[in-house]
């Protein structure tokens, strides 16, 4: 009856497989808690698809009372990433956090000792789920926030694309260059204009621009820095990145450093700025046609 629910998830029959899913759990739960813990673990999908979190994330905390019955699998490493995406889709960021590195210690526990590896698409699912963990859409309110989320995120997503599976690894390529692309475009219009003076308006866009697309070049090269140099032997999903990564970065120094008399100084320039304009010039001096200020 556990296969029977896992074929009716499967072809879409959710509600069907989620009664199924309850009724496996019910009957098993004396007798054989193993088959109660995966019925209950599954509940968590059934759950999710239906559109509703809160009870996906009560049935992963009720399949963690019952963990040292679940594989091992899941209950070091997919369970813990799971309930990071939960705790995230309700903005319980901290728990999010904390249940995310559960995830990695456990994903490590999986890879040391005499223990067998996990197969190469088990752990590109698992990082592409680690990496989607903790992902936000981002705003002008949170874009702060997106960016350390997205320095986590694209850990465990560029892992999962070193994987090279066809599914997972296609997906997590997907997701990080969806995320990058949708910062991008937030940036190209940020901020938006509030029907001042149109000279005035490119000026203070540039001002309040340049900072966060600085942030965004160093988010990019910490991600190119995770990734390995691409050489014959990277596969196309790297390669891919990479091509996408590379274009994203001349966009963004032709921004930085377009001709546009409103480009703001940066940090460095100000304080460049004002150390010479602090220098006390005797009053019987002549000017000096090379004075930077002038």
């Amino acid at each position: 009856r556990l296969e029977e629910a896992s074929k009716l998830e499967d072809s879409g029959q959710i509600e069907t497989a989620e009664e199924t899913y309850r009724s496996v759990r019910d009957m098993t739960l004396d007798q054989h808690p193993g088959l109660a813990a995966l019925a209950e673990w599954r509940m968590s999908f059934t759950s999710e698809a239906r559109g509703e979190d809160l009870k996906s994330l009560s049935h992963v905390l009720s399949a963690e009372k019952m963990q040292n019955v679940l594989p091992e699998n899941v209950a070091l490493a997919e369970l813990p990433a799971r309930k990071a995406m939960l705790f995230s889709k309700l903005g319980r960021n901290d728990e999010a956090l904390a249940a995310l590195a559960q995830a990695d210690r456990g994903l490590q526990n999986l890879m040391s000792g005499v223990r067998e590896k996990p197969e190469e698409a088990w752990l590109a699912h698992l990082y592409f789920e680690m990496g989607r963990s903790i992902s936000l859409h981002v705003s002008e309110e949170n874009f702060a926030d997106y960016l350390k989320a997205e320095k986590i995120s694209q850990r465990y997503l560029i892992r999962s694309i070193a994987q090279n599976d066809p599914k997972w690894s296609a997906k997590s390529l997907e997701t990080i260059m969806n995320h990058e692309g949708d910062f991008w475009n937030f940036l190209l219009n940020f901020p938006s204009d509030s029907g001042m003076d149109q000279r005035v308006a490119l000026r203070q866009r540039r001002e309040k621009q340049i900072p966060l697309l600085a942030q965004f070049q160093h988010l990019i090269e910490e991600a190119q820095v995770l990734a390995p140099v691409v050489s014959a032997q990277s596969n196309a999903f790297q390669k891919e990145l990479a091509t996408f990564q590379e274009d994203l970065q001349d966009k963004i120094t032709k921004l930085l450093y377009s001709n546009s008399g409103t480009m703001g100084l940066t940090e460095e320039s100000r304080l460049l700025n004002g150390l010479r304009r602090a220098k006390k010039v005797s009053p019987s001096s002549k000017k000096d046609p090379h004075d930077p200020n002038l």
